[in-house]
Formats: structure tokens, C-alpha cells, sequence
């Protein structure tokens, strides 16, 4: 008997360290089952506050923002419908940097027009591309016209150099999302730290959106801004032609302003802190209308004539030419009676 006392003894002591290892691995793995779950969650909040966001935005047809850098600063006008689009940037603290170009593209052809006197409101013309021909489609002058048409209609939230954040779709696995954590110190603010693997994206115009140079980031959302980005760090990485690889960490910072029930973009800054004075880029006083004219997306626009190979809108309905066929042979007939009369009559 003090064998099997001893046996179930050994048994107890052995079993119950076992057991707890278990309940504690169990709780470990719900646990981690529940972060996962969260940060889940989170994740697609955060892409489907972008959506709901953009899609508030596309109600917009025109944005007007101040683009400012240490070495002077535009006003730039977007505006943008399907696939049209016009950009008209101006110089507002130049200094000599910057003058007044316009950019736009419509069914028909694409334009860039310059402004040989600042100040005045007469424009030239620098290029125009039939849009017959569809080997002119792609012209590099309408490139930068295209990437901030391309920005606006995803809501002006950008990473730097005007690409898009929609870019980064955080439920996506290529976006590589490390870790989802709420901020200690914050009941609304969400750190997602990711490491990415993405490819670069070049549009119809041959803009390249660099993604594969996003190495890392740390990007931190506000839950009461719907899951919109506030602040971020982006470690990038480049390797050039000779082989050499440069690397650089870029700090990004974004505000709002309240409108009815939504959010909308107040101002974007972006700088590198290795070199802050030649890299800050901001832009503020964003203006929103729904509103476009007429030839919004036509060099009319700006006091100039519709190019030469453009062919008038108004054409010859078909019945018309049928009446006037039926009004020559009417003539042709009386003409035809009116000369057989005269000959009988001669005879």
C-alpha cells in the first residue's frame, strides 16, 4: 500500500506542474488568439476608414492647396472629373523658383501652358497632343498633372513626393504589418508597425511610385478621426546604379478639420531629419468646391482657341441633306418641263 500511496504521489507531484504548464499555455494561446484578433479588427478598420474617407472626398470635383517648401511656395488648383483633369499651379513666394504652368487633358487632347509674365493672366502654349492619335496619349508633359490628379482623387493624403497613401492597404500581407498596439498614453491613438515587400507601380503617364523603397514604417492612427493617419516614420532604402545602396528616414504629419459628421485633410507636412532645411515640404489652406465650369478641362479655360485639328461640334443632321436632295430634284425636274415646253412650242 505505501508503494501505491508513494506511486500517486510521485503522479500528483508530476501531473500538476503539467497541468498548470498547460492551462497557462492555453491562456498564452487565447490570449495571442485575442491580440490577433484585435489587431485584425483594427487593420480593417483602418483600410475601410481610408475608403469611407476617399469616398467622401470624390464628391469634390476641384482642391486648391498651398504648396510650401524653405525655398518658396505655389497655390495649386486640382481639378478633375473621370478622366480629365486641370492643374493650374501658381507662384505665391517664389523667389525665382517657381512660375505659373497649367496642365490639363481631356477626351480630345492633352495641354500644358505657361505664363511668360507672372502676375498677368495671359497664357501660351508650350505643347498640345492630339488625342486622335493615340501614340500621344502618354506625353511626359502631362505626367505631374496626372499624379496629382491621381492624389486628389484619393484624398489628398500622401506619402511623400504626391503618392498616394491608399498605396498602403494594411490588410494586405505585402504590407507586412509587424505588430497593431495601443499607445499607452492614449485611449484613441494605434501604432502599426509594419515591414513591407512591394513592388513599384508605374501609371499610364510613367509616374513610378517607388513602394519597393519603404523598408519599414511606424505609422500612428486616430480612432476618432475614423482610423486616419496623424503622424508617421518611414525607413527607406535605394540601390543605386553604381551598386551603392543609400538609405533615409522620412517623418510624415497630417491634420483635419471637422465638416459635418467626416474629416477632411487640413495640412500634410514631410521632412527628412538628416537634412530638414532642404526637404521640408508642407501644404495648408486646403479649399474644397463641387462646382466646375463649363471647359474646366480645356485651354478655352484660359482665353486661348480650341486647337486647329479640333473639329467643329456641330454637324449636318441627315434629314436635311434628304431635303435638300428632294428640293434639287424638284428643280432639276422643273427645268427638265420648262425646256421640253420650250422645244414644242418652237416646233
Amino acid at each position: 500500500m505505501l508503494s501505491v500511496h508513494a506511486i500517486l504521489k510521485c503522479v500528483i507531484f508530476i501531473a500538476l506542474p503539467l497541468l498548470s504548464s498547460m492551462l497557462e499555455a492555453d491562456y498564452q494561446c487565447r490570449a495571442v488568439a485575442g491580440q490577433l484578433q484585435q489587431s485584425s479588427e483594427i487593420l480593417s478598420q483602418i483600410d475601410s476608414g481610408l475608403i469611407n474617407y476617399i469616398n467622401r472626398v470624390k464628391t469634390f470635383r476641384q482642391v486648391t492647396f498651398q504648396a510650401i517648401t524653405k525655398s518658396g511656395g505655389t497655390e495649386i488648383e486640382v481639378s478633375s472629373k473621370d478622366d480629365n483633369f486641370a492643374i493650374v499651379i501658381r507662384p505665391i513666394s517664389a523667389g525665382g523658383h517657381y512660375t505659373s504652368n497649367v496642365y490639363g487633358s481631356n477626351e480630345d487632347y492633352g495641354f500644358w501652358l505657361g505664363n511668360p509674365a507672372e502676375g498677368t493672366d495671359t497664357w501660351v502654349i508650350r505643347s498640345v497632343s492630339d488625342y486622335q492619335n493615340k501614340a500621344l496619349q502618354d506625353h511626359s508633359s502631362y505626367s505631374y498633372g496626372n499624379l496629382l490628379k491621381t492624389l486628389a482623387d484619393s484624398g489628398m493624403i500622401s506619402l511623400s513626393s504626391f503618392r498616394h497613401f491608399a498605396y498602403l492597404q494594411f490588410s494586405n500581407p505585402s504590407c507586412g504589418v509587424e505588430s497593431v498596439s495601443q499607445l499607452t498614453d492614449s485611449t484613441d491613438l494605434y501604432l502599426v508597425s509594419f515591414r513591407p515587400k512591394l513592388d513599384d507601380i508605374v501609371d499610364k503617364f510613367g509616374n513610378v511610385h517607388n513602394l519597393s523603397t519603404i523598408k519599414s514604417g511606424k505609422i500612428t492612427f486616430s480612432k476618432s478621426l475614423g482610423f486616419l493617419p496623424v503622424n508617421a516614420e518611414l525607413q527607406r532604402s535605394l540601390t543605386l546604379p553604381n551598386g551603392r545602396s543609400e538609405s533615409w528616414l522620412e517623418r510624415l504629419e497630417w491634420t483635419y478639420e471637422p465638416v459635418d459628421d467626416y474629416f477632411r485633410l487640413d495640412s500634410f507636412v514631410y521632412f527628412r531629419p538628416d537634412m530638414p532645411m532642404e526637404s521640408w515640404f508642407g501644404s495648408r489652406n486646403y479649399r474644397w468646391d463641387t462646382d466646375l465650369p463649363a471647359d474646366a478641362f480645356r485651354i478655352t479655360r484660359f482665353g486661348l482657341a480650341e486647337p486647329g485639328f479640333i473639329k467643329s461640334s456641330w454637324t449636318i443632321p441627315f434629314w436635311f441633306w434628304l431635303v435638300v436632295i428632294g428640293i434639287l430634284v424638284i428643280l432639276f425636274s422643273w427645268v427638265l418641263l420648262r425646256l421640253r415646253d420650250g422645244v414644242n412650242v418652237s416646233v
